[in-house]
């Protein structure tokens, strides 16, 4: 069970279970989430997964053909969950918060400690990934029903069958809610494989580690055996940097971290523009 003792974090329990209600209603079916979500005055209630440890610990654990299956299990989950799609009207408004506006403000407001911090070369290089993603988006946008933060901690395997269940979900890009842009979606995916659970989750790590990052091979696996994230894999790999970048805000209680954070997208982006 999920509590929250203060009331001003109760509405996020509330939109978590709303998603969950809603994938109830948009997903093809409900084998991917946690059954028997319950939520009452700030409290919230959920089937324990057993035998379920996270994608990134599976993944790391696996040999290649384990990787395989699990990768092909992901497609079948990710299908079921983006049945439901959605024409908007505020993709340039979403993706200007998403892409510049939020991260620049991460960024202004610890420049203090970015030893490396150029705010018109990152303004830059966030304008190119934006005008690039716009045009490449095409006239009309359709957004996915989907999570929005499927990085490795907020995917479930199980060690038994390689069922995927999704959890702690994000549910919004911009200000649209439960509907997601497609790209970003395979993003945090990639942003798992591009060794950021690892890198949350170890205190002591404080420079390059072949442990952190995956092996390449996975990188072509997830494009190989997700081939609707194939599709986009450019737009991808720019929200990719971009997401990098916008860690730095996020962790700034860690001073190097955040520095490694903000250098590594920096570079993902110089590399791809």
């Amino acid at each position: 069970m999920t509590k929250s003792s203060n009331e001003e974090y109760h509405h996020l329990l509330e939109k978590e279970y709303d998603w969950y209600e809603s994938y109830n209603i948009l997903a093809k079916n409900t084998d991917n989430i946690p059954q028997n979500v319950s939520y009452k005055n700030g409290s919230m209630s959920m089937e324990y997964l057993k035998d379920y440890i996270t994608f990134n610990d599976i993944l790391r654990k696996s040999d290649k053909e384990t990787q395989a299956k699990i990768f092909d299990n992901y497609r079948i989950a990710l299908n079921n969950m983006h049945g439901a799609k959605m024409k908007v009207d505020s993709f340039e408004k979403d993706l200007t918060k998403e892409v510049i506006t939020k991260t620049l403000d991460r960024c202004d407001k610890i420049k203090d400690i970015l030893i490396k911090y150029d705010r018109d070369e990152l303004s830059e290089l966030l304008n190119k990934v934006y005008n690039i993603l716009l045009e490449k988006s095409g006239d009309e946008v359709y957004y996915i029903f989907g999570h929005g933060d499927l990085n490795g901690s907020n995917v479930m395997v199980s060690e038994q069958d390689y069922n995927i269940k999704f959890i702690d979900p994000r549910g919004y890009f911009g200000d649209t809610v439960k509907f997601i842009y497609e790209p970003y979606e395979y993003a945090k995916i990639r942003y798992c494989i591009s060794g950021y659970d690892v890198f949350n989750r170890c205190p002591q790590f404080y420079g390059e580690d072949s442990n952190i990052e995956m092996n390449n091979y996975l990188i072509d696996m997830f494009y190989d055996r997700i081939p609707e994230a194939s599709i986009y894999k450019y737009e991808i790999e720019l929200l990719l940097g971009v997401i990098w970048v916008s860690l730095a805000g996020y962790i700034s209680n860690d001073i190097i971290k955040a520095n490694i954070a903000y250098e590594k997208g920096i570079k993902i982006l110089k590399d791809l523009l």
